[in-house]
């Protein structure tokens, strides 16, 4: 049997979501389909605009037998740390084959763009990323060519396989949108210009479109102490020539070659939060019936529970649930969403 894996945000779950996940199940009818997730924050250092456990409902309910929460620390931080994060989880979890979405539908030529960035070390991305100011623009440098936003993550995963296990095969659906498929992020711009997006997106789960944080965010910037990150000092530096309210204009106009927009949201996610890198159990948010019958036939280092002794985990789910409203009860129940 393949053992398949997917990597997403689900920012939120659309219907071409439903089409990958479909095609998937249609080439491989008899597969266990393990997804691993990034959970209600995302890689863009933003709050997901739909919760993890809406999330994992909605996958279960679309054919995905097990899924995985990402830790926060790896989605908050570079595409090759988040890649490499998702990549070993789903290593760790027995998966043989990972499917992604791609605009050209070229493994070969992925594949070697990826011996490319594989012989290019990681001060020389660093620099490229400085003179850029972009992570996929330097990636474009390095390779010599133009890329599309899913063909960059595919490059990423097979990057990563290569150093995880070179044995994990990759493989690709074609992704391209039709009258009733949008991309995530123009979703998100529909959403907040309030236009009608029901066309694309028919899950019945709240999405949250909610700035609730900014000021918050903000107002935390006036007292920083020594021990606060250089980006994190570098913003407080800043805040006090800053007369705006809107948290997205003070994180446009302090950007720079070294600290770019996405990586100052990112760092001050992770300080707000107070995220650290912690290695533990991956915890399970959900499983299908054949994704309970694959836990108990293996034995992986994994957890249902919520870790109400990490005061650290304990301060994000109530943060958390000031965004998604009945969140933190969710979360202290210990028990993953399980779908008969």
């Amino acid at each position: 049997m393949e053992i398949i894996g997917i990597i997403v945000e689900w920012n939120p779950f659309h219907n071409g979501h439903k089409k990958h996940i479909q095609l998937i199940k249609d080439r491989y009818p008899e597969s266990t389909l393990i997804a691993v997730t990034s959970g209600d924050v995302v890689q863009r250092g933003e709050f997901s605009i739909i919760s993890k456990w809406d999330k994992t409902k909605i996958a279960l309910e679309n054919n995905v037998d097990l899924v995985l929460e990402l830790p926060a620390w790896y989605t908050l931080n570079s595409a090759n740390t988040f890649s490499d994060g998702a990549v070993r989880i789903l290593n760790d979890f027995g998966v043989n084959k990972i499917i992604f979405g791609s605009e050209s539908n070229d493994l070969d030529t992925l594949k070697e763009h990826s011996l490319i960035i594989q012989n290019t070390s990681d001060e020389q991305i660093k620099e490229m990323v400085k003179l850029t100011q972009s992570y996929p623009k330097a990636i474009e440098k390095i390779i010599g060519a133009k890329m599309l936003p899913n063909d960059i993550l595919g490059l990423s995963y097979i990057t990563s396989g290569s150093k995880i296990n070179k044995n994990i095969v990759f493989e690709t659906v074609m992704r391209k949108h039709d009258d009733t498929t949008q991309s995530a992020s123009k979703i998100r711009e529909s959403l907040l210009e309030g236009q009608d997006i029901s066309k694309f997106y028919s899950e019945d789960v709240e999405i949250v479109n909610k700035r609730i944080f900014d000021r918050t965010f903000l107002s935390k910037l006036v007292v920083v102490d020594d021990n606060a990150p250089d980006a994190i000092k570098y913003l407080s530096n800043k805040f006090k020539g800053f007369d705006g309210n809107e948290l997205s204009d003070f994180i446009t106009e302090s950007s720079n070659k070294s600290f770019t927009e996405a990586r100052l949201k990112r760092e001050l996610m992770k300080w707000y939060l107070g995220i650290k890198e912690e290695h533990r159990a991956i915890r399970i948010l959900g499983m299908s019936v054949v994704g309970r019958k694959y836990l108990s036939n293996n034995e992986f280092d994994y957890t249902t529970n919520f870790d109400k002794d990490k005061a650290n985990e304990e301060a994000i789910a109530r943060v958390i649930d000031i965004v998604y409203p009945g969140t933190f009860s969710r979360e202290i129940k210990n028990s993953p969403i399980i779908k008969e």
